[in-house]
């Protein structure tokens, strides 16, 4: 065999790094954009197919709020270098916890999922020298 004098050799041209480029930003927008998609349709099939009591549940979270929100929370895991993941992780699960309702009451302002018993109204004492 005959030595070559070139070990090496690299015959890529602009266009051909040009794509490379395009085809890692559109990979780039379509996770930044797909993971609210994912982060609805997930939550809507563990909600719909969950029961508490007996009383069906739905997730309802819009587009904006879900991309919004993973944008803050991930903005702020890339700034402190990961040391914000694990608060990531617990504000994820409290966003999601948050928008669970029970389906029979969509539209009912700050009626959770979780059952809370309900409190008791509060009467107040006599005061001294009153009659009662």
């Amino acid at each position: 065999m005959q030595p070559n004098n070139k070990d090496f050799e690299f015959t890529g041209t602009a266009g051909d790094f040009f794509k490379i480029f395009l085809w890692s930003i559109l990979f780039a927008l379509l996770s930044i954009f797909g993971a609210p998609l994912t982060m609805q349709k997930a939550g809507s099939i563990i909600a719909s197919r969950t029961k508490v009591n007996g009383r069906a549940l739905t997730y309802s979270v819009g587009y904006m709020e879900a991309l919004k929100f993973l944008f803050v929370q991930i903005l702020l895991v890339v700034v402190t270098f990961g040391i914000y993941y694990f608060w990531f992780l617990r504000n994820m699960y409290r966003f999601q916890a948050e928008h669970v309702h029970f389906a029979d009451s969509i539209g009912v302002v700050g009626e959770p999922a979780a059952v809370t018993p309900p409190v008791p109204p509060v009467t107040p004492a006599p005061t001294f020298g009153s009659t009662v």
